[in-house]
């Protein structure tokens, strides 16, 4: 039971971390700001998945809607064991973070989906897609969704560069 607390507390730690908000209204110790914020603004984009990246989408949710539906099945059946618990939620966080993925491009994917299944589709070659994601490999997930950023951003540079 021991081992199963500590990964508990590893998970929720992980996704503490992953999670953490800071608000306008929180104050230190001295009623001073925590955190000086600027305010917030939502950007909605609205992302068009070519049919490999649709395909590897649709297969990830359904993978995690299976999960999450097997899980509630399965405890409503029978006593639900905390190791089971962790896994399935794990599991579901895996997952999320997949379909992110999927979303921003299928190289970030790395090894869930062989480099040679990802097609040409003409922007770039696949020469550059295997050294963008050895790249991509030796970073963290914050400077991973930064340099996907910076790429978008010159992509878009270079599209308006163009007179269609």
């Amino acid at each position: 039971m021991e081992k199963h607390a500590s990964r508990r507390q590893f998970i929720e730690g992980l996704i503490g971390y992953i999670l953490l908000r800071r608000t306008k209204d929180q104050l230190d110790s001295d009623g001073n700001p925590l955190v000086k914020l600027p305010k917030k603004t939502e950007k909605l984009h609205v992302v068009k998945l070519g049919q490999l990246e649709r395909l590897q989408y649709d297969k990830i949710s359904r993978e995690m809607r299976n999960s999450v539906y097997g899980y509630f099945a399965g405890k409503t059946a029978r006593h639900d064991s905390e190791s089971r618990h962790l896994q399935t939620m794990s599991h579901v966080f895996v997952k999320l973070i997949r379909l992110q993925q999927t979303c921003s491009h299928l190289s970030l994917l790395n090894n869930v989906l062989p480099i040679d299944e990802v097609k040409d589709d003409g922007l770039e070659a696949p020469k550059d897609i295997e050294s963008l994601t050895k790249m991509l490999g030796e970073m963290t997930v914050g400077e991973k969704i930064t340099k996907m950023l910076e790429l978008l951003e010159d992509l878009k540079t270079q599209n308006e560069a163009v007179k269609w």
